[in-house]
């Protein structure tokens, strides 16, 4: 986006920190175990803390920094924006979790959305930039 922004442009991304990942979860120690696993297995999983040293090196000016939490009580719209599911399923597969963690922390927070208990956040930044 630099390279082709004329000089003066305004650059703004907006982008999230996985490890940021909140899910109110009862077994702290899987969900751990399965944020971790996540947060180290994919591409570009931290770049949200990343953003303003690449601001930073990229040369950019007049930086601003804001945050803000994506926050959702439904587990399948949940599911759906954070992969709960599919990070389960990998983390099982890796040997990172054991089948039965996976299992027993899915069916879990399928109790807590059915009683209305569910939560889930992550927190997004937005930056901002002059080239």
């Amino acid at each position: 986006m630099i390279r082709v922004a004329k000089p003066g442009a305004q650059i703004v991304v907006l982008d999230a920190d996985r490890e940021t990942l909140i899910v109110d979860s009862k077994d702290r120690t899987v969900y751990r175990k399965l944020l971790h696993f996540f947060c180290d297995t994919g591409k570009s999983r931290w770049i949200g803390k990343q953003l303003p040293g690449l601001f930073l090196g990229a040369g950019l000016k007049h930086i601003s920094v804001s945050a803000d939490a994506l926050t959702i009580t439904d587990l399948t719209l949940a599911d759906g924006v954070f992969k709960l599911r599919e990070m389960a399923e990998q983390a099982q597969n890796a040997g990172a979790v054991t089948t039965s963690e996976a299992e027993t922390w899915l069916q879990a927070l399928k109790h807590a959305d059915e009683s209305g208990e569910f939560f889930a956040a992550l927190t997004m930044f937005c930056l901002s930039g002059a080239k």
